[in-house]
């Protein structure tokens, strides 16, 4: 699956979408478009939060011990937002 390249004047939620499509092609982190949605529109997103609700929604069992993934999320969601939290 090929990612669309992000608009500069991207919203919140659809930058959320676009980290999730990287996270799939470059990670194999897939989730459902459903389970995308979900978390593209929450109100206030962490980055740490947003590294667990995936890893979770990915069907990893402990997400707390992918340390690894959890790292990655999180420093390509700080790239994209210039902060570990943003609101909606």
């Amino acid at each position: 699956m090929k990612t669309v390249p992000l608009k500069r004047d991207a919203s919140v939620e659809q930058t959320v979408e676009y980290l999730l499509e990287t996270l799939c092609t470059d990670l194999g982190l897939c989730l459902p478009a459903d389970k995308r949605k979900a978390l593209a529109t929450q109100k206030r997103i962490t980055a740490r939060r947003l590294a667990l609700d995936v890893l979770k929604a990915h069907g990893v069992k402990n997400p707390e011990s992918e340390s690894h993934h959890i790292r990655q999320i999180k420093r390509r969601f700080v790239q994209l937002f210039g902060d570990i939290v943003v609101e909606q």
